[in-house]
């Protein structure tokens, strides 16, 4: 008896320590998110309700591109369930928040498509490093130029907020 009650405590044991222990562990911290302000040419702001022809939140549609492979994403339990939110600068401006792919390896470059609405596409490529348990976003590029680099960015104080990956869209 003493021994089967050994055997299987000892069977419990070894199955909880093999139940914690992660072989891929996700990282600790993430710091990827893009702050896009969204301006037509005469410089209203698209993302506020009031701007003729503006973006409104439910046409717009995120998109994973890897190996060639376009993923719409969409997480209903999350806050933002398509990646982005729309929020205000506090000085009456609105600005989407991104949260783009953060990929698996560090510097890695990923690929995000942005859908404002039909035929109104742009492509936004970042590279993630990771450091210590740590993800965050390094470098910026959209449709095609640089608009963020961490080596040579600062800090970008707009309305009440301060923004360190802010950048500005013209349609």
């Amino acid at each position: 008896m003493k021994m089967k009650w050994r055997i299987i405590m000892t069977s419990i044991f070894v199955m909880l320590i093999l139940s914690c222990t992660q072989k891929d562990p996700s990282p600790i911290n993430v710091d990827i998110f893009i702050d896009l302000r969204v301006y037509d040419k005469s410089g209203n702001n698209l993302l506020n309700s009031t701007t003729a022809g503006y973006y409104k939140p439910e046409d717009i549609r995120v998109y994973f591109l890897k190996d060639g492979i376009k993923t719409e994403v969409y997480n209903p339990a999350l806050d933002g369930p398509r990646n982005f939110r729309i929020f205000n600068n506090g000085a009456n401006q609105n600005f989407l928040r991104l949260t783009p792919s953060e990929g698996t390896k560090d510097q890695e470059t990923t690929t995000t498509l942005l859908l404002w609405r039909q035929n109104d596409q742009d492509t936004i490529r970042t590279t993630m490093t990771r450091i210590s348990g740590t993800v965050y976003c390094s470098k910026v590029s959209y449709n095609g130029a640089i608009k963020y680099d961490i080596s040579t960015s600062q800090t970008i104080s707009w309305g009440t907020g301060s923004f360190r990956r802010l950048i500005d869209v013209q349609k």
